[in-house]
C-alpha cells in the first residue's frame, strides 16, 4: 500500500510538472502592465503601428486596433486586439483581446455496406468543406507570463 501511494504521489509530481501551473497576477498589479502614464494619444497610435498593429477605430479618447497574429502557423493561429481608452489627463488604459482561429476538417468513412471480411470497400472521403473555428476572449494575466505583458506594454505606451 506505501509503495502505491508513493508510486501515486510521484505520478501526480510528474504530471503536475508537464502541465505546469498557472498563478494568476493581482489586480494592483494588472492595472500597471495595463496603463499608460503622462502619455498621449497620438504617441500611443504611432507606437502600435510601428509594432505592427493596423488601426481600425479611433475618437479623441479611444482608439481600437484591428487583430494582429502573434503566434502560430498554418490552421492554427493567434492573434491580438488592443484598445486604449484616455482616463484623464495624460493617463490610458489598454485592454487586450485575444483571438485562437483553427481550421477542421470532418474526414468521413463511406462502406459499400457489406460487411463481410472477403468483400466490401471502405473509401475515406473529405465530405465537407474545412470549418474555421474562432474564440474571442480578454487576455489573462499570470505571474509566469510577465514578460510577455511588459512587452505588449511598451508596444503600447513607448519605453
Amino acid at each position: 500500500m506505501k509503495k502505491l501511494m508513493k508510486m501515486l504521489s510521484l505520478t501526480i509530481g510528474a504530471a503536475a510538472l508537464v502541465t505546469g501551473c498557472l498563478h494568476a497576477l493581482e489586480s494592483n498589479e494588472v492595472t500597471r502592465l495595463t496603463t499608460c502614464k503622462n502619455n498621449d494619444l497620438k504617441k500611443i497610435r504611432k507606437n502600435l503601428l510601428l509594432a505592427g498593429y493596423e488601426i481600425k477605430n479611433e475618437s479623441d479618447s479611444d482608439l481600437t486596433t484591428d487583430y494582429k497574429q502573434y503566434a502560430g502557423y498554418g490552421g492554427d493561429r493567434n492573434l491580438r486586439r488592443i484598445t486604449v481608452v484616455k482616463l484623464d489627463g495624460k493617463d490610458f488604459k489598454f485592454n487586450v483581446r485575444q483571438k485562437s482561429k483553427s481550421i477542421q476538417r470532418n474526414n468521413n468513412q463511406y462502406s459499400n455496406g457489406n460487411n463481410s471480411k472477403k468483400g466490401g470497400t471502405t473509401i475515406n472521403i473529405d465530405a465537407s468543406q474545412p470549418i474555421e473555428v474562432e474564440n474571442d476572449f480578454d487576455q489573462e494575466y499570470y505571474k509566469e507570463r510577465i514578460a510577455q505583458y511588459e512587452q505588449t506594454q511598451r508596444e503600447v505606451c513607448g519605453s
